[in-house]
């Protein structure tokens, strides 16, 4: 019982956090994404890294922020539900006029080919790179993982 009340605990404690974190609003996507990623690696027992270079001077506006970081929820809680994954690295970088978002794992891949996958989680992800005039696909090798790219154009706010 006691492991179970622990359990309960710590799920309803990250659910509660993941609605929305402070940090986005206070320190920005990258920021956000860091503590984000670090603490699903942690909740998952799945080793997570992320990396992100261009966005030091400057933030996404609100709406991009929100969009993408979501993104990113749904992409890992998909590694964790479905790929046996242990490894999982998210990126975001600034490219020119757009920025990008990368999550790959190393898990089982997915299996037939993304175009057919019409599930709530891939739908929302779509949909919401799509209101940010982005890009949105999915590369998968069986047996060898999957990789999610995001490209937005850029509109920011200056610090």
């Amino acid at each position: 019982m006691l492991a179970i009340t622990e359990q309960l605990d710590s799920d309803i404690d990250f659910l509660a956090w993941e609605l929305r974190p402070l940090a986005l609003d206070d320190l920005g996507l990258s920021e956000a994404l860091r503590v984000y990623v670090r603490r699903w690696s942690e909740h998952f027992n799945i080793g997570g890294a992320f990396h992100s270079d261009g966005f030091e001077t400057e933030r996404l506006l609100p709406e991009v922020e929100n969009h993408l970081y979501r993104v990113t929820q749904e992409a890992l809680n998909n590694v964790a539900k479905h790929s046996r994954a242990d490894k999982v690295g998210v990126l975001l970088e600034k490219r020119g006029r757009d920025a990008v978002l990368i999550i790959e794992d190393n898990g089982i891949g997915l299996g037939e080919p993304p175009q057919d996958y019409h599930t709530m989680g891939i739908t929302g992800m779509r949909e919401r790179v799509a209101l940010l005039g982005g890009n949105f696909d999915i590369e998968f090798t069986s047996d060898k993982g999957t990789t999610i790219f995001v490209r937005v154009p850029i509109a920011v706010q200056k610090q």
